[in-house]
Parts: C-alpha cells; structure tokens; sequence
C-alpha cells in the first residue's frame, strides 16, 4: 500500500493504471513506467523520479522475500497470494488508513478519496511549473499528455 500511494502521488496515475502495470512495464533502472491500460486506450511513457524507482525496488525484494514471483507478467502490484491487486480492497484499505488517522471519509464523494492523489500531482506540478516562470498556457497540454487526457 504505501508504494502504491507513492507511486500515485508522485505519477498522476489513475488507481486502474496502477493496478495494472506488470513488471514488464515497470523500468526502475532506467526511470519509467509503460502504461499500456488507461482510460482512454492510449499508451504512454511515464517518467518516474529517483526516490519513487528506489521505492519500487525495495517493494520488489519485498515481494521476493514473500516468495512472490517478480517475472514479466506478472502484476507489479500484488495480494500477498501473489493475486492482482483489486480496486475495491485498495480503497478498504485506504478507508480504514483515513479512519486510523482520524480523517473523516463517509463514503463515495465525502472526504478523502484515492483519486484525490491525482488531482494533487496535477496542482503540484501547475505550481512548480508556475514558480519556475512557465507559462501555464502552454504548459497545459503537456501535463494533460502526461497523466492521459485526451484534450
């Protein structure tokens, strides 16, 4: 859980694009991700930094250390029965991390939601890009590729 929420937070990715990287489509050494399955049928690249590579890596012998196989197919992002990952136990927990918190969440559309990281990465970076004298105008289109959108 806390690299998929890393991996979240720092990417922009959608929680589905996440879920269903493979390992072949993870490249830690040469820093990114190939995301094969979006929502609009579009593959991309997706460049990742330094410390969110070393964070996957240390998840990888993780799941070597559980006897889980790390080969080419296989989903990056496991149960510990080496299953794929799935939506709706990624957002119990992620209730239950809210509730442990003391972070009020009711539900769908009332507190904090998983997607809601997405959203972050994107006013993050429109305010890095901001500071640093971009201009938002075109800039715009740019951020817009990298997390998946269409126009």
């Amino acid at each position: 859980m806390p690299t998929l929420v890393r991996m979240l937070y720092a990417t922009g990715l959608r929680i589905g694009e996440a879920l269903n990287l493979r390992h072949k489509d993870v490249h830690l050494d040469k820093g990114y991700l190939f995301v094969k399955t979006s929502k609009n049928g579009q593959e991309r690249m997706v460049p990742i930094s330094l410390s969110l590579a070393e964070a996957c890596k240390d998840f990888c012998l993780y799941k070597q250390t559980q006897g889980l196989d790390i080969s080419g197919e296989t989903y990056f992002f496991t149960a510990l029965n080496g299953s794929r990952c799935q939506v709706v136990t990624i957002y119990e927990h992620f209730s239950t991390v809210l509730y442990k918190a003391g972070i009020p969440h009711q539900g769908r559309g009332k507190g904090p939601r998983m997607h809601d990281l997405r959203h972050t990465f994107c006013v993050n970076t429109l305010l890095k890009l901001s500071e640093a004298g971009m201009d938002l105008y075109y800039s715009m289109p740019v951020l817009s590729t990298y997390v998946g959108h269409k126009s």
